[in-house]
């Protein structure tokens, strides 16, 4: 069976959602942490708005990965024609 994705959401303001609920970095860490010792891993899906700073997004990609993440993706929102 698939594990369900962790999505992380991270608006302009740096503010962090995980599966759309806030969060602090503290709480995703810890999250990270724990959902990394899981067989099968979910995967996790970082998504930032439109506006939101690539360094911020690159931030919690590597969070992700140093907490032993293994797929990490990166989901850009959609520019807004």
């Amino acid at each position: 069976p698939l594990a369900p994705p962790m999505t992380v959401a991270i608006t302009s303001t740096g503010d962090l959602y995980l599966n759309d609920q806030p969060v602090t970095l503290d709480f995703l860490e810890s999250a990270l942490a724990v959902e990394a010792q899981k067989t099968p891993q979910p995967p996790v899906n970082v998504r930032g708005d439109a506006t939101t700073p690539y360094r911020i997004v690159n931030e919690v990609v590597t969070l992700a990965q140093q907490k032993g993440m293994r797929k990490v993706g990166f989901v850009s929102a959609r520019e807004k024609n």
